[in-house]
C-alpha cells in the first residue's frame, strides 16, 4: 500500500514537473518574442550629411592676362632706334658719272647705295647705263625687280631736301618710295612689314599719269614719258611734315610720321628705294623700265 502510494505520489510529482517545465518554455519564448525589439533602431542617422560642400570654388581666375602686347614690334622697330644720325649725316650728291656703264650700281658705288636684300651685284642691283642722262653720260637703269636703295641710316631730326630726275620709257612704268625706316642687314632675313616703314610711294603709270600715295590718300599727277621728269621731296622731321613735288608742282603735303598708309607713327627718315615694280598703281601688270639721275639728299 505504501508502495502504491509512493508510486502514485511519484507519478503526480512527475506530471507537476512536466507542466512546470512546459510553462517555462512558453515564457522563455514569450520572452524572446516579447523582446518587442524595442530597439526601434532609433538610429535615425541624423547624419543629414550637411556637408553641403559649399565649395563655391570662387576661382575667379578671369585670367585678365591683358597681354597688351598688341604686337607693337612694328612701332618698336622705329621707336627702338634711339640713335640719331643727323649730326653725322653727310649730304649726298651723286651724278652717277664716277661709275662704269654696264656694271651694277650698288656693287661699284658702295655705301650709301645698297639693295633691298643687301646683295650688291645680285639680281636686285640696278645697272649703270649710258643710254640716257640729264647731266654727263651716265644714269641708273632700273629694270624688272631691280630693288636699289639709297640708305640714309637713322635720321630722327633735321629737315632734308631730296632731288633726282626720272626718265620712264614709253609704255612702261616707274616707281620709288621714300622710307621712314629701312631695315638693317641683320633684320633683312625677317619680315619687311615689321622692320620697314614706308613714308610715301610714288607710281609713274604706263599711261603717263601717276599718283603720290601718302597718309592713305592717292593724289594724281601727270608726266611725260620718254622725257626727264624732276622729282623733289622736302622731309621736315622737326615739323613732322612732307611735300612731294613733280616738275615744280607740289602734289601733296601730309604729316610725315603717318606714312604711306596713314597708320604709321615713325617720324624718321631712312632711305629712298627705286624698285622695278611689275605692277602699276592699280596693281595691274606692267613692265618697269626707267632711269634715275642726279640724286641728292641735302640737310637744310
Amino acid at each position: 500500500m505504501t508502495t502504491w502510494r509512493t508510486f502514485a505520489l511519484l507519478l503526480a510529482l512527475t506530471a507537476s514537473l512536466a507542466v512546470a517545465c512546459g510553462d517555462d518554455d512558453d515564457a522563455t519564448d514569450a520572452g524572446s518574442d516579447a523582446s518587442t525589439d524595442t530597439d526601434t533602431d532609433t538610429d535615425t542617422d541624423t547624419d543629414t550629411d550637411t556637408d553641403t560642400d559649399t565649395d563655391t570654388d570662387t576661382d575667379t581666375d578671369t585670367d585678365t592676362d591683358t597681354d597688351t602686347d598688341t604686337d607693337t614690334d612694328a612701332d618698336n622697330a622705329c621707336t627702338g632706334d634711339t640713335e640719331d644720325g643727323a649730326d653725322s649725316f653727310v649730304d649726298v650728291a651723286d651724278d652717277i658719272e664716277g661709275y662704269d656703264a654696264g656694271v651694277a650700281m650698288a656693287e661699284q658705288a658702295g655705301d650709301p647705295w645698297t639693295t633691298w636684300s643687301y646683295t650688291p651685284g645680285g639680281a636686285n642691283d640696278a645697272t649703270v647705263s649710258d643710254a640716257q642722262a640729264t647731266s654727263g653720260v651716265n644714269s641708273i637703269y632700273v629694270d624688272d625687280n631691280n630693288d636699289l636703295v639709297l640708305s640714309l641710316g637713322v635720321l630722327a631730326s633735321g629737315s632734308y631736301q631730296i632731288d633726282f630726275n626720272v626718265f620712264v620709257e614709253a609704255g612702261n612704268n616707274g616707281y620709288f618710295n621714300i622710307l621712314q625706316r629701312f631695315w638693317t642687314e641683320d633684320e633683312s632675313s625677317g619680315d619687311a612689314q615689321t622692320y620697314c616703314f614706308w613714308g610715301t610711294e610714288v607710281y609713274f603709270d604706263p599711261d603717263a599719269t601717276g599718283i603720290v600715295r601718302a597718309n592713305a590718300v592717292d593724289t594724281p599727277f601727270t608726266y611725260t614719258q620718254d622725257a626727264w621728269t624732276a622729282v623733289s621731296a622736302l622731309i621736315d622731321l622737326e615739323a613732322d611734315s612732307a611735300t612731294v613735288t613733280i616738275d615744280d608742282t607740289d602734289v601733296y603735303t601730309w604729316q610725315w610720321s603717318l606714312g604711306a598708309t596713314g597708320e604709321n607713327t615713325c617720324a624718321h627718315l631712312g632711305g629712298i628705294n627705286f624698285f622695278g615694280a611689275p605692277q602699276d598703281s592699280t596693281t595691274a601688270a606692267a613692265d618697269p623700265s626707267f632711269y634715275i639721275d642726279d640724286v641728292s639728299v641735302v640737310k637744310q
